[in-house]
């Protein structure tokens, strides 16, 4: 094998070094590769790119992270609004039967009176609590859909602590 002596030719302009005696000819005046306007231009491309890229992943988390909550959200107000649900009914079955007693027998037991809006009271106040909660909720969510749900949720609940508020005062003036 013959040794190889390696020579720069003319690197300022792109060239490559070649071996001498090699079959390559430097004849060429054309640069091979990328010059560096070009990479940094692919660059900025690529980076623009993952920026789009970066917003819609982000967005896809926020929407993530609103359905966490919204089912968060969902499976305790669930138990909450069970157990509301169930007090209203008996409160209310407990309020129908002390109306029909009082209309037949023409008098009014005070007693009974007191502890049913007691009952009403507990309502309104857990009614309160379930309100700032969704309020606090609705405060964080982005989506529209997911807003109209807690805001018509939050006006039925504003519209059951009205009608539990009248109750209560209306049994204040049995009492």
């Amino acid at each position: 094998m013959r040794a190889m002596k390696w020579t720069v030719v003319n690197l300022s302009k792109g060239a490559l070094p070649q071996a001498q005696g090699s079959s390559v000819k430097s004849s060429s005046p054309k640069q091979s590769g990328f010059t560096i306007v070009e990479l940094l231009i692919a660059m900025a491309l690529i980076v623009f790119i993952m920026t789009i890229l970066d917003q819609a992943f982000s967005a896809g988390v926020r929407a993530f992270r609103e359905l966490v909550a919204v089912g968060d959200m969902d499976e305790q107000l669930r138990g909450d609004a069970f157990a509301l649900a169930e007090a209203i009914e008996l409160t209310n079955e407990r309020a129908t039967a002390f109306i029909q007693v009082s209309l037949e027998t023409s008098a009014v037991d005070r007693e009974e009176a007191a502890a049913l809006r007691e009952q009403y009271e507990t309502i309104c106040a857990t009614a309160v609590d379930i309100e700032a909660r969704l309020a606090a909720v609705l405060d964080q969510l982005q989506n529209p859909g997911h807003k109209r749900i807690v805001q018509h949720s939050l006006s039925a609940l504003v519209r059951l602590k009205s009608s539990a508020a009248t109750m209560v005062e209306l049994l204040r003036l049995l009492e």
